[in-house]
Parts: structure tokens; C-alpha cells; sequence
């Protein structure tokens, strides 16, 4: 089963307060782990979750 939704603008995400703070909530844990991890190779796989989480909070499906 295919369900069409209504694609909005990546803003509209973040005009809901319940998910700006869920993603600055997953934004601050993730700047956490940064700080604290000693090899490049734990800060690039924390860098990458954070641009995931970004790019999954920026798109709207067409089709879910």
C-alpha cells in the first residue's frame, strides 16, 4: 500500500517546537561525543551521524 502525503518546505520541520528540541537534544549528545572521543576515526563517525540526522530532518517523502 502506497500512501501519498503533501510534500512541505524543510522549514515547516522546524516551525514544530516538538522537533526543533528533539534535534537539538540529538545535536547536543552527538557535539558531546565529539568532544570526547580521542581518534579522528570515532569524530568523523559522530560528524557523519550528525549530517544524517540533519539530512533526515531537512526531506519530506513524497511517498511513504
Amino acid at each position: 500500500m502506497v500512501i501519498l502525503t503533501i510534500n512541505h518546505s524543510p522549514l515547516e520541520f522546524f516551525e514544530n517546537k516538538e522537533n526543533r528540541e528533539k534535534l537539538i537534544k540529538t545535536l547536543i549528545i552527538h557535539l558531546n561525543s565529539y568532544l570526547e572521543a580521542e581518534s579522528n576515526l570515532q569524530k568523523i563517525k559522530i560528524l557523519v551521524k550528525i549530517y544524517q540526522n540533519l539530512q533526515k530532518c531537512s526531506r519530506t517523502p513524497d511517498l511513504i
